[in-house]
């Protein structure tokens, strides 16, 4: 299931791409690649509970324990986007109502634009309107998800990322507060380690890259080739393209422009890992490599 790429659902693309490039390919989300990257370049140490959260189109999350994806038993542990929120009747991509994402991500954002705050393009949304009280219920939505894992996890080190939180003027020390509000006292609300991913529309194309470069023993041909591929694709798509959160216009929060592929054996250590990474740009109507 694809819920924030409309026409996506159902299509067999790990068939596709068997046959296009003649090897084995496994699809994995996104937001996996990109809690590796962030520690990768955040110089973060694979140790304890660590969580990511990525507010988007949605809300994105990643939980890693001692080194290792935690996928749950179908693969999709971590939907912190999905918990249900109560007396709310939000249509969210999922196919379910009143899930939090539909409330508290870049979707919702667009939508309060275009009826609440109708004339403010959503890039100005946080300097135009930070203080009124619909923006505050957004962002204390936010902190509400991330805290609901905090309390339940209490991990070791805490990344938040995203379009939404990287956005010009957004009220970072009202999301931190409400965050604190929300986390158990005293702990472990009292011992928070917080790291905050930059923002970097090229981000999930170096994430490829690293994970095709850092975790795979093998130098074959294969990898040389997508490790070129991907490097080519870093250059190309530039800052035309609209990648993760889409706030720079507000239509690509129907189209999530990216996934990413690469050999993987479920369960396995990540030093363990072997092959390439292969990143397909694409829209709803097509594949274009």
């Amino acid at each position: 299931q694809v819920p924030n790429i409309i026409g996506m659902d159902n299509l067999p693309a790990k068939e596709y791409f068997e046959k296009e490039f003649n090897v084995p390919v496994y699809l994995e989300r996104d937001v996996n690649m990109l809690i590796n990257y962030d520690l990768f370049k955040k110089n973060i140490k694979q140790e304890g509970t660590i969580v990511a959260v990525y507010y988007g189109t949605g809300i994105g999350n990643a939980i890693m324990i001692n080194g290792e994806i935690y996928i749950g038993k179908d693969g999709s542990a971590g939907e912190l986007g999905h918990i249900p929120v109560d007396g709310q009747n939000e249509e969210c991509g999922c196919g379910n109502l009143g899930c939090m994402e539909a409330l508290a991500g870049g979707k919702y954002l667009v939508k309060l634009c275009n009826e609440e705050f109708k004339g403010t393009h959503i890039s100005e949304v946080f300097t135009k309107h930070k203080d009124h009280e619909l923006i505050k219920q957004f962002i204390d939505r936010m902190a509400s998800s991330l805290a609901t894992e905090i309390n339940i996890i209490n991990p070791h080190k805490i990344i938040i990322g995203g379009g939404i939180v990287n956005m010009k003027d957004f009220p970072q020390d009202l999301f931190l507060k409400q965050l604190k509000l929300h986390t158990r006292k005293p702990y472990p609300c009292n011992n928070l380690d917080i790291v905050f991913s930059d923002d970097d529309e090229k981000k999930i194309l170096e994430a490829s890259k690293y994970t095709a470069i850092s975790e795979s023993h093998n130098t074959s041909k294969a990898v040389n080739l997508i490790y070129k591929l991907v490097s080519e694709l870093t250059e190309s798509i530039g800052k035309d393209s609209d990648i993760d959160s889409g706030i720079k216009d507000s239509k690509s929060y129907t189209s999530f422009p990216f996934w990413t592929f690469f050999p993987l054996k479920r369960g396995m250590p990540s030093a363990t890992r072997l092959g390439a990474t292969y990143l397909v740009y694409t829209n709803p109507a097509s594949f274009v490599t």
